[in-house]
């Protein structure tokens, strides 16, 4: 072979996606999936085998597809993850994958844990005390079906399973953990009196190392189904956003990546965890993990004390529009009946506005929806424009309060594609706002950016 590359997968909550990337960083190309759910009953889970087959074809499309002469030289997950999953002795899924989207544990966590205290939960794992997520669905197992927690001979969540399935390892990056809201983030270890609460030694659950690291090699079942060479390194990924921002180049204090799909997701890199938790963003390590990077040299194995996380680089701090997106397309609907020149005639409309033009507030997330039919459709699209911005200004400004001010955005996602959305943005926040060309695959590029630094 004259070249190698290197693979990312980006495992989302709607979309899969995976992109290749060449040995000297640039993007190949990229391939991507849909997820599929059950939603009977209210719940919302998936079928491992089925995911795991889905990961797998994305990966042999890349490989098929790649130039002549090229082989991949490692691979790497990142994902939206917060799903739990619980495996068999024989590492066969016991229960269809639980998605943190799933709505069915409204006081579980409650009745099993008792009234923890939302300070000390955020304090501990980094993100804010929600019904949701592993921690979530961990309790209403316990109390609904606790032979289930019983028999797993492994607990961990849904890309810690593909990474098994390639490798045969059962590691867990401090990234990806965050969401399983039973690590101590600081410390970067299993926090005891969450699992001493749920009943689940620690030998069940996956080994938690830096993002980065290498943690086995494709196994040959692996590599027939995936066209990968055998022996193919296999290294940890990160969550979603940050894997994004590092796939964008966002890694330094001062820069925002605003990743526009259903919810609008604002991510910044910043210089210390307490200031993360002090402006009450969402925290996660990003590059504060030493195997990211050339400090261990490539003979690390993540073997490393306590002491030594957390030392390197910036944390990740972000805050959330939720469904934001879901919002705009709603409105959009309504305005625009035409679903087949609704975001041309969009942008046809939003070119003639000006900050300040439209001058008609209202919540976005009123419901019923606000009816913005019986004005001016110019006026209409303004107002949308208007307060969507307003939103993003109060964040921006509230990181500006903190002592963290941002001098750049870089847009990933749908309305980054859009010749519009940029400008207006720009225009509104005073800042220059760049589209990120193939943002769609930014997650997949930052995790094979993620293989490349750890080879």
């Amino acid at each position: 072979m004259d070249h190698t590359c290197f693979i990312g997968l980006d495992l989302g909550t709607t979309n899969i996606k995976a992109a290749a990337i060449s040995d000297e960083g640039e993007y190949l190309l990229g391939a991507t999936g849909s997820m599929v759910y059950d939603t009977s009953g209210g719940k919302v889970e998936f079928c491992l085998r089925g995911f795991c087959k889905s990961a797998y074809n994305l990966i042999r499309e890349l490989v098929v597809k790649l130039p002549a002469g090229t082989c991949p030289a490692g691979v790497c997950i990142s994902s939206a993850s917060g799903n739990t999953v619980l495996l068999g002795g024989d590492d066969e899924p016991l229960i269809p994958a639980i998605s943190w989207l799933d709505k069915r544990q409204d006081g579980e966590i409650a009745e099993v844990m008792g009234d923890l205290d939302p300070l000390e939960v955020y304090r501990t794992v980094g993100w804010p005390l929600i019904d949701s997520f592993p921690l979530a669905h961990l309790c209403m197992l316990k109390r609904n079906d606790p032979g289930a927690l019983e028999r797993a001979a492994k607990v961990g969540m849904s890309s810690d399973y593909i990474n098994l399935r390639l490798c045969g390892a059962w590691a867990i990056d401090h990234s990806t953990a965050t969401t399983f809201y039973l690590q101590d983030q600081a410390a970067g270890r299993w926090h005891a009196p969450y699992l001493e609460a749920l009943g689940i030694p620690v030998m069940k659950l996956p080994r938690l190392l830096p993002v980065g690291t290498g943690i086995g090699k494709v196994m040959p079942d692996a590599a027939a189904d995936t066209l990968l060479p055998s022996g193919t390194p296999v290294y940890l990924g990160s969550f979603d956003h940050p894997s994004a921002a590092i796939g964008a180049g966002v890694t330094k204090e001062g820069v925002l990546l605003l990743s526009c799909g259903t919810s609008w997701v604002g991510f910044t890199p910043i210089n210390g965890r307490e200031r993360v938790l002090g402006a009450d963003l969402l925290c996660d390590p990003f590059l504060a993990t030493a195997a990211f990077g050339t400090r261990y040299g490539s003979g690390h194995t993540g073997c490393m004390p306590p002491q030594a996380y957390a030392r390197d680089g910036p944390w990740g701090g972000y805050f959330s529009l939720p469904n934001i997106g879901q919002r705009l397309d709603e409105y959009l609907c309504r305005l625009i009946p035409d679903p087949n020149g609704r975001f041309q005639a969009f942008d046809d409309i939003a070119a003639g506005y000006a900050p300040g033009s439209a001058g008609v507030e209202f919540d976005v997330y009123d419901e019923p929806l606000p009816d913005l039919g019986k004005m001016d459709i110019n006026k209409a699209v303004g107002s949308l424009i208007e307060n969507i911005t307003i939103l993003i200004l109060r964040k921006l400004a509230a990181l500006e309060k903190d002592g963290m001010p941002i001098g750049g955005v870089v847009m990933t996602g749908g309305p980054s594609r859009s010749p519009i959305w940029p400008r207006i943005i720009s225009e509104a926040i005073g800042k220059p706002v760049s589209a990120l060309p193939d943002g769609s695959y930014a997650g997949a590029v930052g995790a094979a950016k993620i293989a490349r630094s750890g080879a």
